[in-house]
Order: C-alpha cells, then structure tokens, then sequence
C-alpha cells in the first residue's frame, strides 16, 4: 500500500512539473499545504491578468520562460499564504465580526458600489456563494494580520542604522556624473552638403552674436530633439570626447570649436551639470535609505517566519521545486 502511494505521488510529481514545462494547465496538483490542495487552475486564476501583460511585452522562448517563472512565483506565494493560515488555526485566533464585516463591506462598495444584491449576482456567475466569500475574505485578513504580527510589527530603523548605512555603502549610494545637453548637428551628407562650411560659419557666428542655442538648433540641427531646441535631456552615458568638450565649461556655455564625429560636426551647450559622486545626507535621502533597510529586514523577518511554518506544517510540492 506504501509502495503505490508512493507510485501515485511521483506520478502525480510529474504531471505537475510538465504542467509548467509546457505552460498548459488542468487539474494537476501543483502542491498540498496540510489538507489544502492547489491545483494549476488555481494558479492560473491568479495568474491571468499578469499573463496578458507579459504577452503584451515579450513573445516566443522569453514569454514563456517569464510565464513559468510569474506562476512558479504565485505557486509559492499561494503555498505561504496556506502555511500562515495553518499557524493562524495553530494559534486559535479569530477575526473580530466586527472587522470582517467592515472589509466585506469596503470590498462590496468597491466592486458595486455597495449594491449587495448586484454583488451577490456577481458571486453566483463566477460559481461562489456569500459564504465561499466571506470564508475566503476572513482567510485573507488572518493571514494579513498575523503577517503584520510576525513581520512588520515594532520594526523600526533607527538613525544609527542608516547613518551607518550610509558611511559603509558608499558605492551604492554613489551616482554617475550627469550633463544636459543641448546639441546642434550638421551631418556633412545632410540637406547641407553642397555648402557645409558656409552653414558651419554661418552658426558659429549666430553664437559669437548671442542667437539663442535653441532658435539656432531648431533652425539648423539634423539631430534628434531639434523641434525642442536641441535638448538631449539628461545623460550619464556619453562619449568621452564630449565629455572633455564640456568638462571645463559653466552652465549656458557652447563649445567654442565644434566637435566632430565621424559624418557629423556637434555643437554643444552645457546646460546643466551634476557631479555625481555619493550625496549629501539630505533628510530625503535619510528616508529612501530607511524605506530600504525596512525592506531588508521585513524580508529577514519573513523568510525566517516562513522557515519555521516549512518545519512546523507538512507541504507537499509536485512542481519539481521541493
């Protein structure tokens, strides 16, 4: 008898493991939590929104590689979800009536403007009762508030903490220099090329009289952003040569000679420079740097709280990922 239930569950293993493999779905087993089961329906009922944005983004070998890892994503989060209930169970907690009722009523409100009667309408089409309802809803605000019990309640990062954040990870707070540019090309195989030189002149001259860059760019430039007056938006990424172009100019300043690559000649204006570096420690950074290591140690709470429940619960996975 021990013999072919065993047999049973490795074939059932392997029905689930094709199940992702191929991206279909059915009735296969994808995991037992206690005595609850989750199918790959039940994974693709929570999948299909994001299916259809990922559809809309990748195709072909990526899409489906991003499919199975999004399901395999839910799978665990649907199979954490069961193990924080089991310990809710464990724990002989209840949700206040009180409370329940208010969420019912907030999700009702939500979805049909508080008409219980349409909502109701709603439940039976998609094969649920008011009961299956509420039964779900109480399951989702006992794991919601147990999580908040064991992960995020009491947790606080003191000034200390990101002080010394701050002080020992200067590379990752550290950004690149930024310049914004403002640029004129002429390519010298463009609508200029019977008088390129003439045209070159007749630019460097509108600067040496003060014409503004931007009427300059927009009467003149070849280059992309020309209907914005030449505006090439910020940029950490560009060649070194403009780089040593710009790098001793001031704000507003043109390049006093264009530089030229290849089929093209560039006039440059400086019109924003940040130096880039690790920043100061403004009370805005304070906070980002305190939101991150809230994050890290949410995180640490909950992969240690899920480690437990893995020890305490029994749970099954047939996905191949046990």
């Amino acid at each position: 008898m021990i013999k072919k239930s065993a047999c049973i569950f490795v074939v059932l293993c392997c029905l689930a493991v094709q199940t992702f493999a191929q991206g279909s779905f059915g009735d296969a087993l994808l995991a037992i939590v206690g005595d609850e089961v989750i199918t790959a329906l039940d994974v693709q009922m929570r999948s299909a929104s994001g299916e259809k944005r990922l559809q809309q983004q990748f195709a072909g070998d990526e899409l489906r590689k991003r499919i199975i890892a999004l399901r395999k994503q839910i799978l665990d989060d649907m199979i954490d979800r069961e193990l924080v209930y089991l310990d809710f169970e464990r724990l002989e907690a209840k949700i206040p009536q009180s409370f329940l009722q208010s969420r019912i009523d907030e999700i009702v409100k939500d979805t049909t403007g508080g008409n219980l009667k349409q909502f109701e309408e709603r439940l039976f089409a998609e094969g649920l009762s008011m009961k299956d309802f509420k039964e779900k809803v109480t399951k989702d605000l006992a794991v919601e508030l147990l999580l908040r019990e064991r992960v995020t309640k009491g947790l606080q990062i003191s000034d200390l903490h990101v002080d010394n954040y701050y002080r020992e990870n200067p590379a990752e707070l550290s950004t690149p220099a930024r310049y914004r540019l403002g640029v004129i090309q002429l390519k010298k195989d463009g609508r200029y090329i019977n008088r390129f030189d003439e045209v070159c002149k007749e630019v460097v001259d509108k600067i040496a009289q003060g014409t503004p860059f931007a009427e300059l760019a927009k009467e003149y430039s070849d280059g992309a952003n020309a209907a914005d007056g030449g505006d090439q938006g910020w940029l950490s990424d560009i060649n070194q040569r403009l780089v040593d172009a710009v790098s001793n100019m001031t704000k507003g300043q043109v390049t006093p000679t264009p530089v030229e690559f290849e089929r093209s000649v560039y006039f440059v204006q400086l019109l924003d420079y940040e130096k880039g570096g690790v920043p100061e420690l403004t009370p805005e950074l304070r906070e980002d740097i305190r939101k991150t290591l809230q994050k890290v140690e949410e995180k640490r709470r909950y992969d240690n709280y899920m480690r437990d429940l893995r020890m305490r619960f029994p749970v099954r996975r047939m996905d191949g990922n046990d």
